[in-house]
């Protein structure tokens, strides 16, 4: 997987929330390794082969720290209990920086934290875990900046036939 964002961060002239994208599609690309191998049946429509539960749950989540919604423990438990979070492997520490930047990107009273974590000295930004948080937060603000089309792109594409081809390709 680090190969993936290694040659994603190399590409020139992509579009600002490319990477965005790119890790959606890298967790639905993952999630297939344990998802069910055949297509299912399920009321007459095809069931993708790709789970996209924690792209789902991450938006619902997101949508209720932007009203201002307190967020319950089991919600975040079922966020990270998706299977695309479980194949990451998030341990506690980095579940705990994930959770914090979610609500600091999202909620609109937290401007004065996201100006400092954004602000943070080259010094400051040595230390693994201050420079993993200001890196996710700036991910998770690129994401709320363009989740209209985020959410278009999660909603309109085959990743089905993205899967398939990249599997081609190989």
């Amino acid at each position: 997987m680090s190969r993936i964002f290694l040659n994603l961060k190399s590409m020139k002239n992509v579009s600002k929330y490319f990477h965005v994208a790119a890790f959606c599609l890298c967790i639905a690309a993952l999630n297939t390794t344990m998802a069910q191998t055949e297509t299912s049946i399920s009321n007459g429509q095809q069931k993708s082969l790709i789970d996209l539960s924690s792209v789902d749950k991450f938006f619902e989540i997101a949508d209720k720290i932007s009203l201002n919604k307190e967020i319950s423990k089991d919600e975040w438990n079922d966020l990270f209990s998706t299977l695309g979070y479980r194949i990451v492997g998030f341990n506690r520490a980095r579940r705990d920086v994930h959770q914090e930047m979610l609500t600091v990107a999202f909620s609109d009273n937290q401007q004065i934290k996201r100006d400092s974590i954004l602000n943070l000295s080259t010094e400051e930004l040595q230390d693994d875990w201050t420079f993993l948080t200001r890196l996710t937060l700036i991910n998770f603000l690129d994401m709320k900046e363009n989740q209209k089309e985020l959410r278009l792109f999660r909603e309109t594409n085959d990743f089905d036939a993205i899967k398939k081809t990249s599997v081609d390709r190989l």
